[in-house]
């Protein structure tokens, strides 16, 4: 059964079998797939499965940050091809088709993944401490009170 495993962040090693029925992820307490980013909207992103050719397919929900599969911003709907980087706000996660269906089969892919994509997940990682102590400094445009709250 494909899945979503979480690769950075604070929702890192998280995992979401993907099924016929949609799924939303974001920031949204009351979202199966809460996402905990502050640079994550809401209703960031939808995963859907279409029954016509048993496929899935990942669309923006008209967030403000995007959404970007493999290093470039996708504006419409696209079919999701195993191993598919996903990132939402500088949480990164991939689409996969490995049996996981234990938590340490599970910690196992997430630890081999995160050491294959070590130097994209640092990056991230830089990029958004950067820019968080910048918001809470003051000298981003963006509204900080909405990051002081955030626990990282």
């Amino acid at each position: 059964m494909p899945k979503i495993v979480i690769l950075s962040g604070m929702n890192m090693g998280d995992w979401y079998s993907l099924t016929e029925s949609s799924l939303i992820f974001g920031r949204d307490e009351s979202l199966l797939a809460e996402i905990n980013d502050c640079f994550v909207s809401f209703r960031h992103l939808k995963i859907s499965f279409d029954p016509r050719d048993s496929e899935y397919y990942i669309s923006d929900m008209g967030s403000r940050n995007g959404l970007i599969i493999n290093g470039h911003q996708i504006k419409h709907t696209k079919k999701l091809i195993k191993n598919d980087l996903v990132q939402i706000g500088y949480t990164l996660m991939i689409y996969t088709h490995e049996n996981l269906d234990e938590y340490r089969a599970v910690e196992r892919f997430t630890a081999q993944m995160r050491a294959r994509y070590l130097s994209l997940i640092d990056q991230l990682t830089s990029k958004r401490d950067r820019l968080l102590e910048q918001l809470n400094n003051g000298t981003h445009s963006q509204n900080a009170i909405t990051i002081a709250d955030n626990q990282y």
